[in-house]
């Protein structure tokens, strides 16, 4: 399959919130709540770690509002590269996403691309309970508490870009 390229219409969808939107407060209140945390950025990578909580999967491109930054600060004792490009959402990503899963933990994902899409696989293969936050440009952070409804929820967007159910359920397998 290789990677599936989001429509305008699907790209402006998903670029408002599917979570609670925190402020930095309530972020480093909410982040110490978890024992299962997933990071998606490198702003909010770096400060959880800052908080006192490096994330158990960690999703960077050092990138940050599309300019080029230093990798964030924090701990992680394997790092898994994969390829995205801007605007898609790759087959690749969601193996390396299953891969960190079952890796021992913290992992951090570089992306040599764009990281944001991959907000949905850590929906879909981070175990019940766990938190996914990421972050929403000039507004904070988005928590997003894994659930079986969110878990549908991204099912039903996977399948409208474009992948196949099959697909992921192969990706959902052993995770």
């Amino acid at each position: 399959m290789g990677a599936i390229r989001l429509t305008d219409a699907m790209r402006q969808r998903l670029s408002r919130p599917i979570g609670s939107v925190l402020d930095e407060r309530e972020f480093r209140e909410k982040l110490l709540n978890y024992s299962y945390v997933i990071t998606v950025g490198d702003r909010v990578t770096e400060t959880a770690s800052r908080f006192g909580r490096d994330a158990d999967i960690q999703v960077v491109d050092h990138k940050e509002k599309r300019r080029e930054r230093a990798a964030p600060r924090g701990i992680f004792v394997r790092r898994i590269n994969v390829r995205n490009p801007a605007g898609t959402l790759s087959e690749e990503a969601l193996s390396a996403f299953k891969e960190a899963v079952n890796s021992e933990k913290p992992v951090r994902i570089f992306v040599e691309g764009e990281e944001d899409l991959l907000t949905l696989p850590a929906i879909l293969l981070s175990p019940r309970g766990s938190a996914v936050f990421y972050g929403q440009p000039d507004e904070g952070v988005v928590l997003v508490e894994v659930n079986d409804s969110e878990r549908e929820r991204c099912i039903k967007i996977l399948k409208e870009i474009g992948f196949e159910e099959k697909t992921i359920d192969e990706y959902r397998r052993d995770c």
